[in-house]
């Protein structure tokens, strides 16, 4: 009888079907992982954006003491606009640093970029 020494490595063979698999559970859950990346990246730039509004609306109502209405609805059920409003607007744009405005057709003049991703713009 011959004496087999104890192996104490791998064949290429195990090696390669190891890889293998690491490689087809990869193939699977990396389109998952980016996926999600790409929605906490969104829901991250939302939460800061609602929070420069929250913190430009919270200046305004401390630089006049109260929070400006712009319009209010009567008795009659009209929609009147009151003079605070082009106050209001003024310390609260300036109050954003906005570097861009675009009036008309924000998206067909370049304003807003095309997004592609879960939710896309929809062009009207």
């Amino acid at each position: 009888m011959k004496n087999y020494k104890s192996r104490k490595g791998f064949t290429l063979a195990e090696v390669l079907i190891t890889l293998g698999i690491i490689g087809v559970v990869a193939a699977m859950t990396i389109p998952t992982l980016i996926s999600n990346y790409k929605d906490n990246v969104l829901k991250n730039q939302f939460k800061r954006s609602y929070a420069m509004l929250s913190q430009a609306l919270l200046s305004a109502q401390s630089q006049f003491g109260y929070l400006p209405r712009c319009y209010y609805k009567n008795d009659s059920g009209n929609i009147t606009e009151i003079s605070d409003c082009k106050q209001l607007t003024e310390y609260f744009l300036s109050s954003l640093k906005i570097t861009k405005t675009c009036k008309d057709h924000a998206f067909k003049n370049g304003c807003i970029p095309e997004y592609r991703g879960a939710d896309d713009i929809i062009k009207e």
